[in-house]
């Protein structure tokens, strides 16, 4: 009987172990693949960027959202601008991973809204645009501000895959998406501190955990020395890092469709997201 329970005893520690070290492979291959799966993205998106095809080319999907090809070279244009005029750490940035960051803080825009006070009144951006679409800008003739504005999209007229309403309907959504974005990104910098469990990231969880540790001895003045600037400088590179890692499982959460790798590019009407 003795001999009977310390062979149940054995192995339930077995099984015990052996579930063990189950999870841990698990965990371990989870963080290979969600770094194999960000740089994956990025190389999607540097060989989407050498490609010769229309501006409406649907080239990936997030959560059902198209993305459309002269999105991607409007983020790479936005980013060229900035490095053009002294931001130098944008250097090596990646165009489809900063654009699906952008939608990704459209979407909690969306479904956060009341979780930030940027004041954005949808309607009269709406109004803006299509205003200045039929009758041009003070300043600038109409003829001269639709080229300026098709330019400033990676879009020519002759390029224009919509009837008129249908794009200028879409023209609306691209500027209320560019206000969401800013909406969102403020929700996202609030949320990495607050509510670091929508990552569900344990790495992250420590150093949120890490950071506010360190703020709370920054106010109290708890170990700060002479070097207090020191100090301050590396909390807010911790600050940048839980950012950046907060980001990258947020993406990771979406499901992102890539059309190139699937031989689904497709230059189809798109959708027309209404708000």
């Amino acid at each position: 009987m003795k001999n009977s329970k310390k062979i149940t005893a054995i192995i339930v520690i077995l099984l015990l172990i052996i579930l063990a070290i189950i999870i841990t492979t698990i965990a371990i291959k989870s963080k290979r693949t969600k770094k194999s799966t960000i740089e994956e993205l990025k190389e999607y998106g540097n060989k989407v960027e050498e490609m010769n095809i229309l501006p409406n080319t649907i080239i990936a999907k997030i959560n059902g959202e198209e993305i459309l090809f002269h999105e991607l070279e409007n983020k790479r244009k936005s980013i060229n601008y900035s490095v053009e005029n002294g931001n130098e750490e944008l250097k090596n940035k990646n165009a489809f991973y900063e654009l699906l960051v952008s939608k990704l803080e459209e979407k909690m825009a969306k479904e956060y809204k009341d979780e930030s006070n940027y004041n954005m009144n949808i309607e009269e951006e709406r109004e803006r645009i299509r205003k200045a679409w039929y009758e041009g800008e003070e300043g600038k003739d109409l003829e001269e501000y639709r080229k300026d504005l098709l330019d400033a999209i990676c879009i020519k007229q002759n390029e224009i895959w919509l009837n008129e309403e249908d794009f200028v309907t879409y023209l609306e959504n691209i500027f209320v998406n560019m206000k969401l974005q800013i909406k969102g990104m403020q929700i996202i910098n609030k949320f990495m501190l607050e509510r670091p469990e929508l990552a569900n990231d344990e790495e992250l969880t420590k150093k949120v955990e890490i950071y506010n540790n360190t703020m709370n001895q920054i106010k109290s003045g708890t170990n700060i020395t002479e070097n207090s600037l020191t100090y301050v400088k590396n909390a807010t590179n911790q600050l940048l890092k839980i950012r950046d890692l907060y980001i990258k499982d947020l993406i990771l959460q979406q499901n992102i469709e890539l059309c190139a790798e699937k031989q689904e590019l497709s230059t189809k009407t798109p959708e027309i997201y209404q708000e």
